[in-house]
């Protein structure tokens, strides 16, 4: 007697998919059947094709070419087919070359519940979220990679400190601190000695498709025991390479006698995936520097092409350094940044390129956090430099932001201690303070001058002032997140 089975229905995973109904395949039972001429069940049973494959590869290349890059990831759990059209080379050309979705700017939103981890981001392209597996925040804590690829397991770290502001097109840089082993006393009593600690180490991780890979130690022992550095950043190419860029001022401890290095030493290193190496380049043409950073704690910089430019701080003088990536050189672009008076103007600075207006935005603090009289001294003020137009000389203008949509404001804020921050990535801005407007934040496109509310409640918190989230701007790039074993 043949028993009756069913046929489990292939879950089709698209966009917005929760908001319609999901079709599925139809179920049939296997029934036996007496009569003379029958075909008997096991003799062969005819599969029905699914919709989505018989759409042919033209149609199915445009549809696919609209889709955002976690639409696409999400869009490989379809079928075979659109997997095999997805990860092809030549589709991923086509797609990061289309201007409307290369590169795509995004703001993710990471919560920390407890134990819990919850992670969504915003396309504002698109005006959607989506919502990404909390295990991609940090797989090292497992020691496996969460992909599970071939030469690219993930360390096995003891103590982790992530610093995701240094993203860059869909990857980040984490720091991680090894240790030794444990030396144990007893049964249950463990310690470690300061001799157990190995330094410091960088790990490149991408969080979308969960892939990660340690890079080697630094060149210079120096820097690889104290990691102070200015800058260390992560460039992608379109090649399907990227770079790490370290640079700062070391400056020596008093008890160390260095032969040859003065006592504040300028040093850039370089590391590059296809060599697997890291290089020593050009040092910074000036010492006694500081880089200026975002509320992120990310170094304010942008990448315009094969040239990447950096806001540093020299005395009580803003400066703008440009590092060519090809040649490894330094150079301090001709020009005046607009100077501000105070030095609060300098504690979040935001440098963005606009890919639109082929341009660099730059942001300062309008005013003091603790004297704001007004909600207007909440937003920075904002200035354009056209590359077009004046290539090599710094040329910044002042652009004319519209106000705000009304917000609800306190009858005296005054006195609150309240954390307002901006993030910039593309032409889209993204401005938060919990204490004033709770889980509402504010959206300014820069390229159409227009301001959009939105929320970022989720599910899981009761009330606001729970837990803030941590806001990183990035750049998905269908490149850098499919096809990661070459590297």
């Amino acid at each position: 007697m043949i028993r009756k089975g069913r046929r489990r229905s292939r879950q089709i995973s698209l966009p917005r998919a929760a908001d319609s109904p999901r079709p599925r395949k139809n179920r049939k039972h296997k029934k036996s059947s007496s009569n003379r001429g029958s075909k008997h069940p096991d003799d062969g049973q005819q599969v029905q094709t699914s919709v989505w494959d018989q759409i042919p590869d033209g149609p199915l290349e445009m549809i696919l070419n609209r889709l955002s890059v976690v639409e696409l990831l999400q869009g490989r759990s379809v079928c075979k087919r659109w997997k095999n059209v997805i990860d092809s080379p030549i589709f991923s050309k086509l797609h990061d070359s289309t201007s409307a979705s290369s590169p795509e700017p995004c703001f993710m939103l990471h919560w920390v519940v407890g134990r819990h981890h919850l992670m969504h981001a915003y396309f504002p392209c698109a005006d959607t979220w989506r919502a990404l597996p909390a295990s991609t925040i940090q797989p090292q804590r497992s020691g496996y990679n969460t992909r599970a690829r071939k030469n690219l397991v993930a360390p096995p770290i003891v103590t982790l400190r992530v610093d995701m502001s240094r993203f860059d097109r869909g990857f980040y840089c984490i720091h991680s601190k090894y240790f030794g082993p444990y030396r144990q006393i007893g049964r249950r009593r463990k310690y470690r000695l300061l001799s157990d600690i190995y330094g410091f180490k960088l790990t490149v991780h991408n969080p979308v498709s969960g892939w990660c890979t340690l890079l080697p130690a630094h060149p210079d022992p120096q820097l690889n025991s104290h990691p102070q550095c200015g800058v260390s950043v992560i460039t992608n190419t379109r090649a399907r390479t990227f770079q790490v860029l370290c640079a700062g001022v070391y400056l020596h401890n008093y008890n160390e006698e260095v032969p040859g290095e003065p006592g504040h030493c300028p040093i850039t290193l370089l590391f590059d995936s296809v060599s697997n190496q890291w290089s020593r380049v050009a040092d910074l043409p000036l010492d006694y520097l500081a880089f200026r950073g975002d509320d992120t704690r990310q170094a304010t910089r942008a990448d315009c092409g094969k040239i990447s430019y950096f806001v540093v701080q020299r005395f009580h003088q803003l400066l703008l350094l440009a590092f060519d990536r090809e040649s490894g050189s330094w150079t301090v672009v001709p020009g005046a940044m607009p100077q501000q008076d105070s030095s609060y103007m300098f504690d979040a600075i935001t440098l963005v390129p606009s890919p639109r207006r082929k341009s660099l935005i730059l942001a300062f603090r309008n005013a003091p956090v603790d004297s704001l009289f007004s909600g207007q001294g909440l937003f920075p003020l904002i200035f354009s430099w056209s590359l077009e137009e004046s290539p090599q000389v710094q040329d910044w203008t002042k652009m004319d932001v519209p106000p705000p949509p009304l917000v609800n404001f306190p009858a005296d804020y005054r006195h609150l201690l309240f954390s307002f921050k901006w993030y910039a990535k593309g032409d889209f801005m993204f401005f938060t303070c919990a204490e004033l407007w709770g889980m509402g934040a504010l959206v300014f496109n820069l390229a159409l001058g227009q301001w959009k509310a939105i929320s970022i409640a989720v599910r899981g918190l009761a009330h606001p002032f729970d837990t803030v989230p941590q806001i990183v701007p990035f750049e998905v790039q269908l490149s850098s997140v499919l096809n990661l074993n070459v590297y």
